[in-house]
């Protein structure tokens, strides 16, 4: 199985250019070039609008993305709506309170999608994803979220933006008595941490790349980045590939 994953689209209204940036074109851009690639499902890691959640933003999108004629799988994040998600892309359902999570059960994977949207998860994701990765124990486990589940060494990001309880998330993880690969933007870098059986990959962003090494915000690079994942017998490969923004 091959999984392309995008993510922090940030996509604003028409001709809004945030740091000189055409969003819009950048998205366009990484759907061409999926047209291109070889993929069975695309998943899309969260901040898809550059402000707050947007019924218009999410319908324009949606139109580029059934133009792939692939399935595709949408997580939030802070920048968006979950009850709008759930309006325009019809297959999110709200689970609990105001969050969408979910999951695909495959021959010999589980594919686990979370919601750190609010930064900080319920109870009742936490309860629904120990018990998913119980029964999913014997199959080969990816899970996606926006927010990665710990401090990932980008000064600005992990003091003023980092999930809030990313420690109990984090222990679920490392409770498990297999390999965990996460999935996760937000970050705005490419940057990857491996902790005991845990494996967690940051994909750049759509929008703009931060400088993972000042204490402050400041813009690295305008290139957009795509993650591609490929499913192994034994494990996966993945690799990040760039475009110019």
């Amino acid at each position: 199985m091959q999984i392309a994953f995008i993510t922090d689209l940030h996509t604003g209204l028409t001709k809004e250019l945030p740091f000189d940036v055409d969003v819009r074109q950048n998205f366009l851009k990484i759907i061409e070039v999926l047209k291109t690639r070889h993929f069975d499902l695309l998943v899309l890691g969260g901040d898809l609008c550059l402000h707050d959640g947007n019924a218009e933003i999410y319908t324009w999108q949606k139109r580029q993305l059934d133009s792939l004629g692939k399935p595709y799988y949408v997580i939030p994040g802070n920048h968006d709506n979950q009850i709008l998600l759930g309006n325009v892309f019809s297959k999110l359902k709200l689970t609990g309170k105001n969050e969408i999570y979910y999951d695909l059960d495959f021959e010999q994977i589980a594919l686990l999608f979370l919601d750190t949207g609010s930064k900080v998860t319920s109870d009742q994701q936490k309860s629904w994803l120990k018990t998913k990765l119980d029964l999913y124990q014997k199959k080969q486990i990816l899970i996606f979220m926006h927010h990665p589940p710990a401090l990932m060494g980008v000064p600005f990001m992990d003091r003023e933006h980092a999930l809030i309880d990313r420690a109990e998330i984090l222990s679920l993880f490392l409770a498990h008595p297999n390999f965990l690969h996460v999935f996760s933007g937000h970050y705005h870098v490419e940057r990857s941490l491996f902790i005991k059986n845990v494996a967690i990959h940051i994909t750049p962003s759509l929008y703009i790349q931060i400088d993972p090494f000042v204490e402050d915000f400041r813009i690295d690079h305008r290139l957009i980045g795509f993650r591609m994942i490929q499913i192994l017998d034994l494990g996966l490969r993945t690799s990040v590939h760039y475009l110019e923004g």
